[in-house]
């Protein structure tokens, strides 16, 4: 494999400490002393009036003051193939080279340095020019698509965040990105995922960021960094004193990796919020990150979540967790947190006195595990104002201390099922009230022999293409169907995907293939409960369908008996 570039290592070297050996190239005709003694205020402006004439040195070719753009003449013409030439870093603009002025504006700008590359310019580029935050992400961008644009953003003073995310730029679009970041202090954003950040690459961004010290905000997920880039990515952490938002979900940080980055990140003075989660972090990486995330003293928001901590992770949170006192959010769902292991967790977080919001989800801790998690939280009086195991069961002895500490604690826990107090089940009777509305609804449906859009167009009162709660419960009650405000709230709740508060037909149609779903499943083998609720259900909405006919059909009867009279007397 061959090793870094020469602008990759040119990057890197301005921060490298003399035990980090790394034999450099004559570059652009300076020698390495030179290079890592130069001067920081060649490289970075300082403020909006410092913006006059200066050399470009990620296009010398191009020259750029804050209205105007100038081109160099060559002899052989511009090749966005060839490896260009710094040598002119540090010159005066006042040699004997021929200048020409071309365009005055950034979209005349943008163009020509597109036709002098050989690429077609962006339209999406050309729309976000003057916007102060530029979204690029799916614009299917190349190396050479970023190196046009990074012309401009060298000396562009609007632009405060910035988003690459979904591009394929390979290690040479992301080296042109990392030279402008260096000398561009006015963005402050900076998205990355999944842009093909290979060892080179990172190398490059990880130099350019400890240049422009005003990224707060910055996302390099997907990106499949791991053991290679272990070392600089600690070493970034570890000097890094500006980020406060890090997003490095969905990469191969493992045991390896974890146990190198754990000791940065707990001397780590201005991250707020980490997000570690899709990786594979397991074992012995697991207890050192979880020590050092609770050792950072700066820390709000954590998400752990599909990962592997496991009994190692929990072990770690029992030690270490009660001297934390600055986070606030965890996520550690989806970790393969048993029953057994729960309790090593539950024992460090009944000494904390911060975290507000738990999710826990997605983990096989039981019915007994989630009403352990509660009764931990009666016999203590921290902070924890949320717990979210939506997916883990529930039996009643949960739905009964939970409601007890949602009226005394004000404590918020998300569950599909806790929408009321349970009544003892020998004081009630089974009714509608006790299903799921979703398997309400579209057994109404079934037994009417309605189709989807009949269902969808008998809902829908006002004709407006979306379904309302009050037309639910006004259309349900048409055909003697009745359910609570609850239960519509849970309805609308399930299908509406988009949060806007109402279900258009889409959603329906996405109802009806879960239903569809929880339909076949109860034919499986040791799905017998299921199965019998199902039927039960069937059998209640049949038996209350014939008992409203039967009083529709007395009620005609009575209606017609009081008109005979009346009949008898005209004739």
């Amino acid at each position: 494999m061959s090793g870094p570039t020469p602008k990759a290592q040119y990057l890197y070297s301005r921060h490298v400490t003399p035990l980090r050996s790394c034999k450099l190239p004559r570059l652009y005709g300076k020698t390495q002393k030179s290079i890592q003694n130069r001067p920081s205020s060649e490289c970075l402006i300082r403020h909006p009036t410092e913006l006059a004439i200066r050399p470009n040195t990620a296009h010398p070719e191009v020259i750029i003051d804050s209205n105007n753009v100038y081109v160099r003449k060559q002899s052989q013409g511009f090749s966005g193939d060839n490896d260009y030439d710094l040598s002119d870093c540090e010159t005066d603009l006042g040699d004997d080279s021929e200048v020409e002025r071309y365009y005055t504006d950034e979209t005349s700008q943008y163009r020509y340095l597109c036709e002098q590359l050989g690429i077609i310019p962006c339209s999406t580029i050309i729309r976000q020019l003057k916007k102060t935050w530029v979204n690029l992400s799916y614009s299917q961008m190349t190396s050479l698509d970023i190196r046009a644009f990074s012309t401009l953003l060298i000396s562009n003073t609007k632009i405060t965040a910035l988003n690459v995310s979904n591009n394929d730029l390979g290690s040479k679009g992301v080296i042109y990105l990392a030279e402008v970041i260096a000398e561009n202090i006015f963005i402050n954003k900076l998205e990355m995922s999944a842009v093909n950040l290979d060892e080179t690459g990172f190398k490059a961004i990880a130099g350019a960021l400890l240049d422009n010290r005003n990224i707060t905000y910055l996302d390099i997920s997907k990106n499949n960094i791991g053991k290679r880039s272990a070392k600089d990515l600690a070493w970034l952490l570890r000097r890094n004193d500006f980020i406060e938002h890090l997003d490095l979900s969905g990469n191969l940080i493992d045991d390896v990796t974890g146990t190198e980055i754990g000791p940065a990140i707990a001397s780590n003075l201005t991250l707020k919020f980490l997000d570690l989660s899709w990786n594979h972090i397991r074992r012995h990486g697991a207890r050192v990150l979880v020590e050092s995330i609770c050792k950072n003293v700066e820390l709000e928001s954590v998400n752990l979540s599909w990962n592997g901590l496991a009994e190692f992770g929990c072990r770690a949170f029992e030690k270490h967790f009660p001297k934390n006192h600055t986070l606030k959010s965890l996520d550690i769902s989806h970790n393969r947190i048993g029953f057994h292991t729960l309790g090593y967790f539950l024992k460090g977080l009944k000494d904390n006195d911060t975290l507000q919001e738990l999710k826990i989800y997605g983990n096989p801790i039981t019915s007994d595990g989630a009403l352990t998690i509660l009764t931990v939280f009666e016999n203590s009086t921290r902070a924890l104002k949320e717990i979210n195991i939506q997916d883990i069961p529930i039996d009643g002895r949960f739905k009964t201390k939970a409601w007890e500490l949602i009226e005394t604690k004000e404590l918020k826990i998300k569950h599909g099922d806790l929408r009321k107090k349970p009544a003892p089940l020998k004081e009630r009777g089974q009714s509608i009230d006790d299903f799921n509305p979703l398997l309400v609804l579209f057994e109404h449906m079934r037994q009417q022999n309605l189709r989807l859009i009949d269902l969808f167009r008998n809902l829908d009162a006002n004709n407006d293409h979306s379904i309302t709660s009050d037309e639910i419960q006004a259309g349900l009650a048409k055909f003697n169907v009745s359910i609570t405000d609850c239960q519509t709230e849970q309805l609308v709740n399930s299908m509406d995907r988009d949060k806007n508060g109402v279900i258009d037909f889409s959603e329906l149609v996405q109802g009806k293939k879960y239903v569809n779903k929880i339909r076949r499943s109860s034919k499986a083998v040791g799905n017998d409960k299921l199965a019998e609720m199902l039927e039960g259900l069937e059998k209640l909405m049949k038996k209350e369908r014939i008992q409203s006919q039967a009083k529709k059909s007395a009620e005609r009867r009575e209606r017609r008996a009081s008109r005979l009279p009346l009949l008898r007397e005209k004739t």
